[in-house]
């Protein structure tokens, strides 16, 4: 049954409405995943490149790290870098090469600033990700009410035009946004069963590398960190990014988080990529175009305003 002029002008009004309210957050959000995106992609380009194994890891380690209290290794191959942190450990970026301390490049430091700005927001603003993400969904199903859009060369037709055409892709972020907000993993990530990947007792970062060396090439290693009572790898496997637990004997597949990997793009590194290159650029398209559009239906408003209050 179509809808009346007048519900079709309050379900705009909503969707102007709640659009202007959330476009901040959801710029924010958009700029940060797409600059995040292209991470994955150096690290599995430059796998190999910087030749980081055990031998090497163990020295950068013993060099900064002789107690042994390090618990975080991140590798960046595209920077050449290997970052090692833990309590009561000063966080230091070595150059693998030289073997000294360093900064990390301009490209490392965009990628982890954006990561930071992100992660306040997935974390510390976790319940404004949700409602922004929730008001997305919203966005979409107004957008839906409104009707199939008519092409027209104007801000406002690119602006109906794109949404629709991105509306499956927009939909799959926000709701593996939501799953991730809630903490639905699908029985994979660290949520894996607690039997799978346990550690009897604590074990060392050489112990890691060592057990990690034993079986994989440790030059396609993102990071190594914990979970919990477990020890966790993140690594460049193929075209996408695989997770294991270590342990001082093997390193165990973790069961893919589902909602994470289609959300971060990590179930295929190209495909992945490019899905949220898209959804990036007609987040951030959208809520530009829709600003220009509300802008311009105030201006009118205004200036018709103003030139009534003219002394006659």
């Amino acid at each position: 049954m179509p809808l009346s002029p007048r519900l079709r002008r309050r379900i705009r009004q909503l969707h102007r409405w709640i659009a202007l309210a959330f476009s901040l957050p959801l710029l924010i959000l958009a700029l940060t995943g797409f600059l995040l995106s292209f991470e994955p992609l150096l690290n599995s380009m430059s796998r190999g490149t910087d030749n980081l194994t055990a031998a090497r890891s163990i020295e950068l380690l013993q060099s900064v790290d002789p107690q042994g209290k390090a618990k975080t290794v991140t590798h960046r191959g595209y920077d050449g870098t290997l970052e090692v942190a833990g309590p009561g450990l000063r966080p230091m970026v070595l150059d693998i090469e030289t073997g000294e301390v360093t900064r990390h490049g301009i490209i490392a430091r965009t990628f982890i600033l954006s990561r930071q700005i992100h992660k306040a927001f997935v974390g510390d603003l976790n319940w404004l990700v949700l409602i922004s993400t929730v008001a997305m969904g919203v966005l979409i199903v107004l957008g839906l009410l409104m009707g199939w859009p008519r092409r027209a060369n104007t801000v406002s037709g690119w602006h109906r035009v794109g949404a629709w055409i991105g509306m499956p892709l927009l939909a799959i972020t926000t709701v593996t946004g939501v799953l991730m907000s809630f903490g639905v993993t699908m029985g994979g990530g660290g949520a894996s069963p607690m039997t799978m990947g346990r550690l009897s007792e604590p074990m060392s970062m050489v112990q890691a590398v060592q057990a990690v060396e034993a079986q994989q090439d440790l030059s396609a290693m993102a990071w190594i960190r914990p979970a919990g009572p477990r020890v966790m790898m993140r690594y460049a496997q193929g075209d996408r990014f695989q997770g294991y637990f270590v342990t001082p004997d093997e390193i165990v597949a973790v069961p893919r988080n589902l909602p994470r990997a289609i959300h971060e793009g990590l179930w295929s590194i190209p495909l992945g990529l490019a899905m949220n290159l898209i959804v990036s650029i007609l987040t951030t398209g959208l809520i530009l175009t829709g600003l220009i559009i509300w802008f311009r239906r105030r201006r009118p408003a205004a200036s018709l305003a103003a030139f009534r209050n003219v002394p006659r």
